[in-house]
């Protein structure tokens, strides 16, 4: 379908340009002089009945003929006469269009929803339409997010967002994977606008393995990991031997959750038609039978759509598989990434481009620069540790410290390269059990991880709604579970360490110490400040540290380690697992080129908010030295 709204043409001139723009059919309302007017022109894919209208708006229930689906559609030009626009909100609700429908409204709104959709012009007028946005509320209807330029209007200095989709919650259960485009500005002031119901096709590149939970229900799941696990083995070869052998088994065994599920609710109601015209034991039984197979295939479907929700908690009772379904496509619509502004300005939609794109900008944000440690840094200002508890760092590793770190893990959290999550081992720790520990105390023993260990696949995660530089991405590290296993032994050694090793101004990541502590006292020091009446000056300094994690230079983490005075084999250990990292980003479901970062600190490696704590606590004493110094 295609749109267009003021199209300051009416008439015989209308007519000419709808017959050469090659649609089907079309429907218009006329303009008023060089105002208002309502275009709609579609192909005979679809069908468009018209239900009701203004000089405002055109309703009606359209329908796509190949698959059949339908749902309300509504396109607006809303005046820009306030007391007009006032009566297009109250004529919209009139409709009555239930939240049980599918219904889709896009335009020119001639409003905007919030602050952030207007820059520039004069300060003093916000413009926020409180009538649209009321509507929008009693209605029950979504701004969608888009994808490009946030504005699609502008006049001057003033730029305004005033053409949108919005829709109801049921629309997204229809379709899920329904995206929204602001194109090039071509010879107007305002944007044209894409809606697409179905996600604009992307290659389908490299995607990883996923362990699916739900193999662990089936009966025949035993015997698949038995054949594939060899326990006298290394570890990687078993996993890659399970990987191999579970996707065949997934394809001739497991079988398609839907088709499944489909297959049997059809045999099911075959059954009770012949139910209800005779009944026989052996039909009872098959009904029996069925419904016990169709409950199995339930439980499995629920347990998939679980685990890709990655929800944290499953209810028990009903069913929650429609709610899991929902939180698994919202995710997705959320972490996608459809269009970019580049560095030189343009904006980039194709995706093999935008994945070289974000190749580039990470790891150039990951590579070390020459620097020169600040004199005086390393100012010896930690307090001694006991011996006793430096011993404890490097004691040999056992079975049973394994175990509690493995079932310690939450089971479904996002996997990583490898695709197995805790829940893997964790269910069938009587088997892979052995093979985990030999890894761990390997790595122990030698200080070196293989490179299977360490490879890390990194998502990008919108740090701002509807964001437009790769900038905007926090980059959150997957670690495989074998790796997280080694580094939270050496986080759980640490950890009785840090109250005595990090001042009482710090309360992140330690024991027994609460953030919401300092937010308190900052608010009281602030209190306290502005009451302070003497010739005294007192100032307030906020530093903010960009992308601190990210630019935290390597040898400034192993230099504040040694400044600790931790055993060099516990420094070696850190460090080994913060230099060996290999990286791959995950772009809309697809897999870059890897490359090696040279510095930072990851997001989602268990060691890294203690490293912080760390190096930010050695920081502190320099700016503390300092100060005491007179600087």
């Amino acid at each position: 379908m295609f749109v267009i709204v003021e199209p300051r043409i009416s008439g015989a001139a209308a007519d000419t340009f709808i017959r050469r723009a090659g649609y089907d059919y079309s429907y218009r309302v006329e303009v008023n002089g060089l105002s208002g007017g309502i275009w709609v022109l579609w192909r005979n894919t679809v069908q468009f009945d018209v239900l009701a209208l203004s000089n405002q708006f055109v309703h009606g229930w359209c329908r796509e003929v190949d698959s059949n689906i339908s749902f309300f559609t509504t396109f607006v030009y809303a005046s820009p006469n306030h007391s007009r626009r006032r009566l297009l909100w109250d004529q919209l609700r009139a409709l009555e269009v239930t939240d049980d429908f599918s219904w889709v409204l896009g335009g020119d709104f001639n409003a905007i929803y919030s602050s952030d959709d207007r820059q520039g012009g004069s300060q003093r007028r916000t413009g926020i339409c409180r009538n649209f946005c009321e509507f929008m509320f009693r209605s029950g209807l979504h701004d969608m997010d888009f994808n490009g330029p946030q504005f699609t209007w502008k006049r001057g200095d003033l730029s305004q967002r005033l053409d949108r989709w919005i829709c109801s919650g049921a629309w997204y259960n229809v379709f899920p994977l329904s995206e929204v485009y602001h194109l090039q500005r071509l010879g107007s002031d305002h944007r044209p606008i894409l809606i697409s119901t179905d996600a604009l096709h992307t290659n389908r590149g490299e995607r990883p393995f996923r362990f699916i939970a739900a193999w662990n229900e089936h009966p025949d799941f035993g015997n698949l990991l038995s054949d594939s696990w060899n326990k006298e083995n290394v570890v990687f070869d078993n996993l890659a031997r399970f990987q191999n052998n579970s996707q065949r088994w997934n394809r001739e065994v497991f079988g398609h959750i839907r088709q499944q599920k489909k297959q049997l609710l059809a045999r099911i109601r075959g059954v009770e038609i012949a139910l209800e015209r005779h009944q026989t034991p052996f039909l009872v039984e098959l009904e029996r039978r069925l419904k016990e197979e169709l409950s199995e295939v339930l439980k499995q479907e629920e347990s998939l759509w679980f685990q890709k929700s990655r929800s944290r908690w499953l209810q028990q009772g009903d069913r929650n598989t429609k709610y899991f379904h929902a939180t698994t496509l919202q995710r997705r619509r959320k972490n996608s990434i459809r269009m970019l502004k580049l560095d030189n300005g343009a904006w980039c939609d194709d995706q093999t481009a935008l994945q070289d794109h974000a190749v580039e900008f990470f790891s150039s944000l990951f590579t070390s620069e020459p620097c020169r440690e600040p004199h005086g840094i390393c100012s010896n200002g930690f307090p001694m540790v006991s011996s006793d508890k430096l011993e404890g760092l490097v004691r040999k590793v056992t079975f049973e410290e394994v175990a509690e770190v493995v079932f310690s893990m939450s089971p479904l959290k996002a996997p990583g390269a490898d695709g197995f999550q805790a829940a893997f081992f964790q269910r069938n720790w009587s088997t892979v059990g052995d093979s985990v520990f030999r890894f761990v105390v390997d790595f122990f023993e030698n200080g070196v991880l293989p490179d299977d260990a360490n490879q890390t696949l990194v998502v990008l995660i919108p740090k701002v709604q509807s964001p437009i530089k790769i900038s905007q991405y926090r980059p959150i590290s997957l670690c495989i579970v074998l790796y997280k296993i080694i580094t939270k032994i050496l986080v759980n050694r640490l950890k009785p360490l840090l109250d005595g090793l990090v001042s009482q101004n710090q309360v992140s990541f330690v024991p027994g110490r609460q953030i919401t502590d300092n937010i308190i006292l900052a608010q009281e020091i602030m209190h306290s400040m502005a009451r302070k009446k003497g010739a005294k000056a007192w100032m307030a300094v906020k530093v903010d540290l960009e992308k601190a994690y990210d630019r935290l230079e390597w040898t400034f983490i192993e230099s504040t380690l040694i400044d600790i005075g931790l055993p060099m084999k516990f420094i070696h250990w850190v460090m080994h697992c913060v230099r060996s990292v290999q990286t791959r980003i995950i772009v809309n479901g697809n897999l870059t080129s890897s490359f090696r970062p040279s510095r930072g600190i990851r997001q989602g490696d268990p060691l890294s908010p203690y490293l912080f704590v760390l190096c930010m606590e050695r920081l502190s004493h320099a700016i503390n030295r300092r100060v005491d110094e007179g600087a």
